[in-house]
């Protein structure tokens, strides 16, 4: 049912989606559609309704081939985290071939209940199928009426089981899941399950009572206070003091690296260039009137300018 949802979620299948039941889907045990001629069609929410409610072993054939058959399936359980859950031939598997346990049903039970697991529209659905699963000797028969059981069971003779999300009327909620071994058909397994189903209720339901005496070890009504005296133990947590510091230590830093000082290190070389300047100018300006012409006449800086007549005017 698990995975059936979680493609409805996906859009791999629409709950008013019409499925045909083939022959080869058709057997006996429990269930109604075992009646019915090959052929016949029924909308998916029918038929994920049916397996839980009736147990429907036509109806459970049915979506399993639709979810991919029983090695997706499997597969599937693996990622979930199911070890011992595996589906190895089609229903009814009276042999027992097809195996799972107690720990695997419970956590199956609290997948249905765990928020983002699946949408809650469909968590919601599928609470609602297990509400109303029509067999109620088995874990429903140790609670009170006032407490609501969402549950699912399975009978294959030598093997009793029921799974189960019971609600307390205080509020409290747990999950039950036990089986049974037995011979063929005993009913005395109904008797166990039953009896099991109400030691659990009734230790539930009183669990806020026991929870509040553990840590006393005395019935002193006095004394049953301290739990709620104990809660403000984590405020000093919350408030965490250890945090100024952290913050004021940083504020300290940039006054110990001091860079203003780091200009006062370059000062001494505007000195240094300073003198260079009066040397030059006295030693490099030449004085008026004193200026020498060239050495060497026009006709070697410029050949190309001045006409033949010029070496005469300027002999070497």
């Amino acid at each position: 049912m698990i995975a059936f949802f979680q493609d409805v979620d996906a859009g791999k299948i629409h709950l008013d989606e019409m499925l045909t039941m083939e022959q080869g889907m058709i057997t006996g045990g429990s269930g109604s559609l075992q009646y019915k001629p090959a052929g016949s069609k029924f909308s998916a929410m029918e038929l994920v309704t049916k397996m839980i409610t009736i147990s429907d072993n036509t109806a459970a054939n049915m979506l399993i081939a639709k979810l991919g058959g029983k090695d997706v399936l499997n597969q599937r359980f693996r990622s979930w985290g199911l070890v011992t859950t595996a589906i190895r031939n089609p229903l009814p598997d009276l042999t027992g071939t097809n195996t799972t346990s107690p720990k695997e049903l419970g956590s199956m039970i609290a997948m249905i209940n765990q928020w983002g697991f699946v949408s809650m529209r469909s968590r919601d659905l599928m609470l609602d199928i297990l509400r109303r699963t029509q067999r109620d000797n088995l874990l429903p028969s140790g609670v009170e009426s006032e407490a609501q059981v969402y549950h699912k069971t399975g009978d294959i003779g030598t093997l009793l089981a029921d799974a189960g999300l019971i609600c307390v009327p205080t509020g409290k909620r747990y999950v039950a899941a036990v089986m049974v071994k037995r011979p063929n058909n005993d009913p005395s397994a109904e008797n166990l399950i039953s009896s099991i189903s109400r030691v659990s209720y009734q230790y539930f339901s009183q669990a806020s009572v026991t929870t509040t005496n553990i840590p006393t070890n005395n019935t002193n009504t006095a004394n049953n206070q301290q739990p709620i005296q104990q809660a403000p133990i984590q405020q000093p947590i919350q408030q965490a003091p250890i945090q100024q510091p952290i913050q004021q230590q940083p504020i300290q830093q940039p006054i110990q690296q001091a860079p203003i000082q780091q200009p006062i290190q370059q000062a001494p070389i505007q000195p240094i260039i300073a003198p260079v300047v009066p040397d030059e100018t006295s030693t490099s300006v030449p004085p008026m009137n004193t200026y020498q012409p060239p050495v060497l006449p026009p006709t070697q800086y410029y050949p190309q300018q001045y006409p033949p007549e010029y070496p005469q005017q300027y002999p070497h």
